[in-house]
């Protein structure tokens, strides 16, 4: 692209110079008036005129597409992640699945948080369950 750039830019340059000298020769009067007309076209069409012959082909942006319960699975996540650290729970790891059922709606199908072994389960689950009203899986990592 930057080649293509730095090559149009040269074209144009030669054109323009090209040009001047061209409308120093012309005389004056009604001739001149049309020998100037003609040579702004020609600088008109040499700016135009390389962007037929260029090959510019762009690569396509990726763009991350989110389906809603994907989102809602992040948002769910986050929030159990931030009352586990709010809580001294460090280091769980937090899967969460949804689905969008026959009316529209987004169901939490399951929650699994994997906690290292120096928390007990039970308590962790019931953390959950008590401030955020969510049913999770609660397991040791590894298991």
């Amino acid at each position: 692209m930057m080649d293509f750039v730095r090559q149009w830019t040269v074209f144009v340059c030669i054109t323009v110079l090209i040009c001047v000298v061209l409308s120093f020769l012309t005389p004056n009067g009604n001739m001149g008036r049309f020998y100037r007309m003609i040579i702004s076209v020609f600088i008109f069409i040499s700016f135009l005129y390389p962007f037929t012959q260029a090959d510019i082909s762009f690569k396509p942006v990726q763009i991350k597409e989110y389906n809603t319960n994907s989102i809602y699975d992040d948002y769910v996540e986050s929030q159990i992640s931030a009352l586990l650290n709010s809580n001294s729970v460090i280091g769980a790891d937090i899967l969460c699945t949804s689905s969008i059922n026959r009316n529209n709606e987004i169901v939490l199908e399951d929650v699994v948080v994997a906690v290292s072994d120096e928390y007990d389960v039970k308590d962790v689950d019931a953390l959950i369950f008590d401030n955020l009203g969510i049913r999770a899986r609660v397991v040791h990592i590894g298991q």
